[in-house]
């Protein structure tokens, strides 16, 4: 797990970014790799959201992937913000269906 806080350390720092949120999705799988994410958006609440609103898509769209897996009201609303903000299609079809695993999100409206 300490890989998890590497690549959210790295991600901060603004380097390789897409590559370390590719690597922290990928470190979910490990046991108590969700928790640990959960713990580090909850310490730093606008670094995800902060790549939502990267000129990069694949960096938005693996930001709202992290997001989605949140399952947090906050990460509900940032995820919504971003999907209305969105104005390549396919990203705003992935941000949408990242949106709709957050509870509380009707899945086809």
């Amino acid at each position: 797990m300490v890989k998890i806080r590497e690549y959210w350390e790295q991600i901060r720092q603004a380097k390789d970014v897409r590559q370390n949120l590719i690597s922290i999705k990928a470190a979910l799988q490990e046991p108590e790799g969700k928790q640990l994410l959960r713990e580090l958006a909850g310490a730093d609440p606008e670094l995800l959201p902060g790549c939502l609103k990267e000129k990069d898509p694949k960096i938005r769209k693996h930001a709202a992937l992290l997001l989605g897996s949140l399952g947090t009201e906050a990460a509900r609303e940032d995820l919504l913000a971003a999907y209305g903000k969105e104005e390549n299609p396919w990203e705003r079809i992935e941000t949408w269906i990242c949106s709709t695993k957050v509870h509380g999100i009707p899945r086809y409206t």
